[in-house]
């Protein structure tokens, strides 16, 4: 015979027992498909069904047979804290079907709705409107009801936010990367955009674009978004105060917004119908122009819970496949590279469409706050990436007559913001170099961050607008660079893999963010990769939690001893065909 703690409800269907001792309390737990005591609501985490016998603690009679589901928990401790004394007190002279009631206690069983009327004999007691009710049933007085906790110690709350988005987004990339692309097929909001733009776009006496915003609803949807905007610059304004190095680089990167005539004073702020898009920044430390850059979050929701990104197309997607810009650049013999300075900011929205892109600032909290409207494309609108690219396949047809090389650049060598193109001599590289310049000033765009694997090629760039050293006889100034989000080193005309980088680890968690930095797009590190993907399902067979120790993997600790030697992708010409191979340490 077991001692149990039981509660009973007179609406739940069907009894159970907690998992922790169904053979105790009768027969071995049997397999037993979920039901669903609540209309169509399964019960989850059921482990099986026993059979058991039920009386009272005190007397032989009435006892009851039921065959309760098992489950691996039925309810929290009960009660969750300890009552007070003058409870017990106040029931003293009662026999008590549980004479531990004010204490917190597992729940072991749970009479369902079959067993209630057969308990319960109709006697109460209250000794006072203030305390609970005895019921009289057949295992003793049951303490139920209300309490007054005035008197009882306040609860302890703790939040805790965990965000797994980066790893999530890191390791989708692992896996799609050798995906095939799909074949772009338009859809119908996908030809919207492309009417809208059309329609909609025109050129400044300067020379830049001026784009539509590419409203799908009626922007009236939009609820208030001004409190939200002011309580987030507050908040960041408490952040930068604690980095006073951060704070002079946004309060910077604000001000040269300002100063380049990007964004302006609102002329009409805080109106009803606008929306005041919240900010903050990102830091990228291997930049070598820009390394903070402030961000436009444009899927704030606002007081209705929509947001501008709810209410705009995102556009057909426009981007070049990296493997195919990668793959090209190999095959010619003089390349380089250059980055499309301040893109989303050279491209101007129409003035209509700047209310909905109004935004909070004050290089001080003692300053009184101003709302600015930006007046080009943003980071942060899902808009922007279409508009961009765009923007520079319309540039391309407007001067593909007059400048061909840079016309078929700017379509089919350009990732964003990002150009790489290769040439047979370097004399045509040259040509292209003075065509995609000149083609892109006729829209106010400039070129900066050249690299190239001919110092040649580099002594007619201006020094300050060279990504790498104009000569390579230093082999001090030698240095490798990003294309791509692959490191290239133009001196020897290498691509090289940085995977010492990768930090050993032992749980799940640390794996799994090692194997998401693994960035193969061209297949060179497939090697590697596979070790990477057995090493995942291995994890996923184990069933981990993310921060459990992993016993010691073969594939994983095989990964990180041969980290040191797949890290050089070389090239061979010969007779105009290209080897790739991997070169060790």
């Amino acid at each position: 015979m077991q001692v149990v703690k039981a509660f009973d409800d007179m609406y739940y269907a069907i009894s159970e027992a907690s998992n922790a001792d169904p053979g105790d309390a009768g027969a071995p737990a049997s397999h037993y498909i979920s039901p669903k005591p609540f209309g169509q609501n399964a019960v989850h985490h059921v482990t099986g069904v026993t059979s058991c016998t039920v009386l009272s603690r005190t007397l032989e009679n009435p006892h009851f047979n039921i065959n309760p589901i098992v489950v691996n928990t039925i309810t929290s401790k009960m009660p969750a804290t300890n009552l007070p004394s003058n409870l017990r007190e106040s029931f003293k002279h009662l026999v008590l079907a549980d004479e531990n009631f004010d204490k917190p206690s597992n729940v072991d069983l749970l009479l369902g709705a079959e067993l209630f009327h057969s308990i319960y004999d109709g006697q109460r007691i209250q000794p006072s409107h203030d305390l609970p009710v005895a019921l009289h049933s057949v295992f003793g007085w049951v303490i139920t009801g209300k309490l007054d906790t005035n008197h009882l110690p306040p609860p302890t709350i703790s939040s805790l936010l965990a965000s797994t988005r980066s790893l999530d987004e890191g390791l989708k990339r692992f896996w799609e990367i050798e995906e095939p692309p799909n074949q772009v097929i338009l859809n119908p909001e996908d030809i919207k955009c492309e009417q809208m733009y059309s329609n909609l776009t025109y050129r400044n006496p300067d020379g830049r674009y001026v784009v539509p915003m590419l409203l799908k609803e009626p922007i009236s949807q939009l609820g208030d978004s001004f409190n939200q905007s002011f309580s987030r610059l507050v908040n960041l304004e408490r952040r930068l105060d604690r980095n006073l190095e951060l704070k002079k680089e946004y309060t910077a990167f604000m001000r040269e917004y300002k100063l380049l005539g990007h964004m302006e004073p609102s002329a009409d702020s805080n109106k009803i119908g606008q929306y005041i898009i919240p900010h903050h920044c990102v830091i990228r430390p291997e930049s070598t122009t820009t390394k903070l850059r402030v961000v436009f979050d444009a899927s704030a929701k606002t007081t209705n819970g929509k947001s501008l990104n709810d209410l705009v197309y995102t556009g057909p997607k426009l981007q070049n496949d990296i493997g195919d810009i990668l793959t090209k650049f190999r095959l010619h013999a003089v390349v380089f590279t250059a980055d499309i300075s301040k893109m989303y900011r050279n491209i101007e929205l129409r003035p209509e469409d700047r209310k909905w892109q109004h935004i909070l600032w004050r290089d001080s909290p003692s300053d009184p706050v101003t709302e600015y409207e930006l007046k080009t494309v943003t980071y942060g609108v899902t808009s922007s990436p279409y508009l961009a690219i765009r923007t520079l396949h319309q540039l391309a047809s407007d001067y593909e007559k007059e400048w061909p090389l840079a016309a078929a650049s700017l379509r089919h060598d350009t990732f964003m913001d990002d150009i790489t193109v290769g040439a047979t001599s370097i004399e045509t590289a040259l040509k292209h170099k003075e065509e995609l310049i000149q083609m892109l000033a006729r829209a106010k765009f400039e070129l900066r961050k050249w690299s190239s694997n001919s110092p040649e090629f580099l002594t007619q760039i201006p020094t300050e607008h060279c990504q790498v050293p104009k000569t390579f006889c230093d082999e001090k100034q030698k240095q490798s660079i990003k294309i791509l989000g692959v490191q290239w080193d133009p001196a020897d005309d290498n691509f090289t893999y940085a995977l010492s980088e990768l930090t050993p680890g032992n749980t799940k968690r640390a794996i799994l963010s090692n194997v998401a930095r693994i960035y193969d797009p061209l297949g060179w590190l497939a090697p590697m990769v596979l070790i990477a993907k057995l090493t995942l399902q291995e994890l996923w067979r184990l069933q981990l939690d993310w921060d459990e120790t992993v016993p010691l993997l073969q594939s994983w600790s095989y990964l990180l001893s041969a980290c040191g030697l797949f890290h050089l992708v070389d090239r061979t010409q010969m007779d105009s065909l290209e080897f790739f191979y991997m070169a060790g340490v």
